[in-house]
């Protein structure tokens, strides 16, 4: 629905996956248009650490004549319409921050197509390849006591001279000067485990998620069931009608294990509900797998 309001087909970048599945995803959602990217993520590990810049990089370029583009990583859900994000002048890339000891996450960034949006894409590329080149910086975009949280917002942070508190960035890039507006996270880009309230655009499944909707490990204390399970209802939901009509309009059968996603016992795939008796089972489970 959300994605039917929007022009034209949207398209998702990919690479290193089976080309029948592509197939069947473009035919049973024709709103998306896979795009297949060409780099050397299996023979260089610096291209495949700094993959979504990228592949953020060569978007801006292909797509540079737009006038509204949204860029989202591949473990974000889109709750609802960002168009009212793009309205107000002043600002050409909005980045979203938080009020948290690493404060910018890059997983979501809205755009406005042209030159000056595409230079900054080139140049935060260019940025993340000399930390991920440089054995002393990418020590630090990855040390703990620094705010950065990895080398592609490092590079975002240095590039802005990011002060907290701070609306709006000038910042020069390939001959340009683009200006940075930021915004929140729990708006658009929600990477925090919490009920979803209605002001929330689009969700991060980001950090511990990945162990718990990839891997089927239990919640932990960082993503404590209590505060997490609407968000985790929402995704296996959302991704089991996806499958449903994978299978439907391909004439494929499709399991959610070969999606690389994990349904576990304790969530009750009709009414979305927590069955406590399953997931004890399921803790049990898992903590023999971890001890074997």
């Amino acid at each position: 629905e959300i994605f039917a309001e929007l022009r034209g087909t949207q398209p998702v970048y990919w690479q290193d996956m089976p080309r029948r599945l592509v197939d069947a995803l473009e035919s049973t959602f024709p709103f998306a248009r896979f795009v297949k990217t060409a780099f050397d993520f299996a023979g260089d590990r610096i291209q495949r650490i700094a993959s979504k810049t990228l592949c953020w990089a060569q978007a801006a370029g292909e797509h540079r004549n737009e006038k509204e583009l949204l860029f989202a990583d591949t473990d974000t859900v889109i709750l609802r319409n960002p168009q009212p994000f793009f309205e107000g002048e002043g600002w050409d890339v909005s980045i979203t921050c938080k009020p948290e000891k690493v404060p910018l996450n890059t997983g979501v960034m809205l755009v406005r197509g042209g030159m000056k949006s595409a230079a900054f894409l080139e140049e935060w590329r260019d940025e993340t390849l000399g930390i991920l080149k440089n054995p002393d910086r990418f020590a630090e975009a990855n040390d703990s006591t620094q705010p950065y949280g990895a080398p592609d917002q490092m590079a975002l942070y240095q590039m802005l001279a990011y002060q907290e508190g701070q609306s709006l960035f000038e910042c020069g890039a390939k001959g340009q000067r683009v200006l940075v507006r930021a915004m929140s996270c729990s708006q658009l880009n929600e990477t925090n485990s919490r009920p979803i309230g209605g002001s929330t655009f689009i969700i991060h499944y980001k950090g511990g998620w990945q162990q718990i909707l990839l891997d089927g490990r239990p919640f932990s204390r960082f993503r404590p069931r209590r505060l997490s399970w609407e968000m985790f209802s929402h995704y296996q939901k959302n991704f089991l009608e996806a499958l449903a009509c994978l299978n439907s309009r391909s004439g494929n059968h499709y399991r959610a294990e070969e999606l690389g996603i994990v349904v576990p016992w304790y969530f009750e795939t009709d009414s979305g509900n927590f069955l406590p008796a399953h997931y004890a089972a399921w803790r049990l489970k898992e903590a023999a797998k971890r001890a074997w």
